[in-house]
């Protein structure tokens, strides 16, 4: 499922290194991945492109207990093969979340003073939470690497959507308040000498969901945690929970997948024991969305069938779609296509049934997928033509990702065939209109 999305970022990968190559040169490049399952699956797409181009990679992880320069040498000097590159995992498991974060600081910040020195060309791949430590604690590593950040961004992403869980006394606020509006009426709230703290929760709501749609986390982070300060489990459950679950969305989207996981999992438990069945399908789909990251699609199975079961008890549709099509991605990714198609079909009906344009143009995308891998064209180019239809009545960012499969498909039969397909295609587009 990786491989056509990240096409532009492995092909420009093997060029730098050819041009490094030719230009006796070595670079380090950074490769930004949360996900271990989606950083082994492009460290192996990019192999496979290097073994094509006749360029020697090799594959490995460092360790936090030596020199990390020392650890290239080392590489380099045990491989029985004459290396090109060495792209790195970051650091297997010895990392998660910020436990390691001195010892990682100071391995990162020498290796910056050591880049000069590079005896190979260097792609890094590494979750976002470690290039944040480097932000803040490894200047010299900062300073080499700051523009030299690859964002990935693979196709299951955009199928993840996020559920954030706000308080209901922000609904009386204007949504299209700007957020200097919001920073400035918070500050002079601050500044009332007789102002209660509980006073400031519906603001700092507010400000704090605010922060994250306009994608700064950290805020949003520091907004919430003031929340708490103030707003405990005893004196009400459920915005702890709701929090609880906001927070442990910002730890998942920095890769911090353990503290995560704890955040989600209190708000598990809190919307159990309140008997919160909209919070609870919630707090059990992003828990199968970090299961899915993760790769224990076991888990991630059990947590997102839970979270279907529960939304029949509620009006949360949206997360019963979603849960849905994450259920198919697994299937796929696993090799059971026909399980994948069928979900993708049921999430697509759910869709159609609450006119979600959105869900549907991505069920039919995904369908689509799954035929093109599979080498059946024909089906594949009829989903992706119905998707198309319908992206092109939407503002998302999907219409390149179909438009690329579809460019790959005329490649591999043909423009003859690719045309008289998308024909045959657009008259049963035409057909089902009418």
């Amino acid at each position: 499922m990786l491989q056509h999305e990240l096409k532009p970022y492995l092909g420009a990968l093997i060029s730098d290194i050819k041009n490094e190559l030719s230009q006796k040169k070595h670079e380090l490049q950074i490769v930004k991945l949360n996900s271990p399952v989606s950083r082994i699956k492009f460290i192996s797409n990019l192999s496979q492109l290097a073994e094509l181009k006749g360029i020697e990679i090799h594959e490995t992880s460092f360790s936090t207990h030596v020199n990390l320069l020392h650890q290239i040498e080392n590489e380099i000097e045990q491989s029985e093969k004459n290396l090109d590159a060495v792209v790195v995992n970051s650091f297997g498991q010895e990392v998660n979340d910020h436990k390691n974060e001195e010892q990682v600081a100071i391995l990162l910040d020498a290796f910056g003073r050591e880049i000069s020195h590079l005896p190979i060309s260097i792609i890094f791949c590494l979750p976002a939470f470690i290039i944040d430590i480097a932000y803040r604690r490894a200047p010299h590593f900062w300073k080499s690497i700051s523009n030299r950040i690859i964002d990935v961004k693979p196709q299951e992403d955009f199928s993840r959507e996020v559920e954030l869980l706000l308080d209901d006394s922000e609904n009386g606020f204007q949504k299209e308040q700007s957020l200097a509006h919001l920073e400035e009426k918070l500050e002079e709230l601050r500044q009332k000498p007789d102002i209660l703290p509980t006073e400031l929760l519906p603001h700092l709501m507010e400000l704090a969901k605010a922060y994250f749609h306009d994608k700064q986390y950290e805020k949003s982070f520091e907004a919430y945690n003031e929340i708490l300060a103030y707003q405990s489990e005893s004196n009400n459950p459920v915005v702890f929970a709701k929090i609880m679950l906001n927070i442990g969305i910002i730890l998942h989207i920095w890769g911090c997948y353990d503290k995560a996981r704890l955040h989600y999992q209190d708000s598990e438990r809190v919307f159990s024991e309140i008997n919160d069945k909209n919070g609870l399908s919630t707090s059990k789909y992003q828990l199968g969305i970090l299961y899915q990251d993760l790769g224990e699609f076991d888990k991630a199975i059990d947590y997102f069938n839970q979270s279907i079961d529960l939304c029949k008890h509620t009006k949360a549709v949206s997360i019963e779609i979603n849960s849905i099509i994450n259920l198919g991605s697994i299937y796929n990714e696993i090799g059971l296509y026909k399980e994948a198609v069928e979900k993708y079909h049921q999430g697509f009906e759910l869709a159609r049934q609450n006119h979600d344009q959105k869900k549907m143009a991505i069920c039919l995308s995904f369908t689509g997928r799954v035929y093109e891998e599979k080498g059946m064209y024909r089906e594949s180019i009829k989903y992706f033509i119905a998707a198309k239809t319908l992206l092109n009545h939407l503002n998302l960012n999907w219409m390149h990702l179909v438009k690329d499969s579809l460019d790959t498909i005329e490649e591999k039969i043909g423009t003859d065939e690719f045309k008289k397909l998308v024909d045959e295609a657009l008259r049963q587009t035409v057909k089902k209109k009418s």
